[in-house]
C-alpha cells in the first residue's frame, strides 16, 4: 500500500494577510520541464505579482527532487513553506505555485512563513489527491 500521495488535477486557493494577498495553485506534474513551462505561463497571468514562489516534489525512479524558490521574498521564507506542505500531505509529482501582491504592510519573517504556509494548504482540496503508486512498464515478448 502507497503511503505516498499524488494530486488528481490541479485547484486555487487565496489567502489574505494585513493586505497583501496570497493566490495559490496546487497542481500534478511529471517532469522538470513541466514545472518551468507552468511557472512561465503563471508569471506572464500574474505579471502584476510582486512574488511568484513554489516548490515541488518529483519522484523519478528511487529519486526524489524537491525543491523550492523564495523569488526574492527573504530566505527561506517563502519556498520552504510551500515545500512543507507539499512534505506534510505526503505529496509526490506535484507543485504549489503561490503569488503574493503586496499590500502595503511588512510582514516580517515569522508573516510570511506563515502566509506563504497557509496559501499552500488552501490550494489542496482533499478530493483531489489520490494515492501515489510507482509506475513500472514491463515488456512480454512472446515466441509465435
Amino acid at each position: 500500500l502507497s503511503t505516498e500521495y499524488t494530486l488528481i488535477s490541479s485547484s486555487n486557493g487565496m489567502y489574505t494577510e494585513k493586505g497583501s494577498l496570497f493566490k495559490s495553485t496546487s497542481l500534478p506534474i511529471k517532469s522538470f520541464n513541466e514545472i518551468k513551462r507552468i511557472q512561465g505561463l503563471l508569471k506572464k497571468q500574474f505579471s502584476d505579482a510582486s512574488h511568484l514562489c513554489y516548490a515541488y516534489r518529483l519522484k523519478s525512479g528511487d529519486r526524489l527532487d524537491e525543491f523550492s524558490s523564495d523569488s526574492g521574498e527573504p530566505n527561506g521564507s517563502a519556498g520552504i513553506p510551500i515545500l512543507n506542505v507539499l512534505k506534510r500531505k505526503k505529496l509526490i509529482d506535484s507543485a504549489i505555485i503561490v503569488v503574493r501582491y503586496y499590500g502595503g504592510k511588512k510582514l516580517g519573517i515569522p508573516g510570511l512563513i506563515h502566509a506563504y504556509g497557509k496559501a499552500a494548504e488552501h490550494s489542496i482540496t482533499a478530493k483531489k489527491i489520490r494515492p501515489w503508486f510507482k509506475r513500472v512498464i514491463i515488456v512480454l515478448i512472446f515466441p509465435f
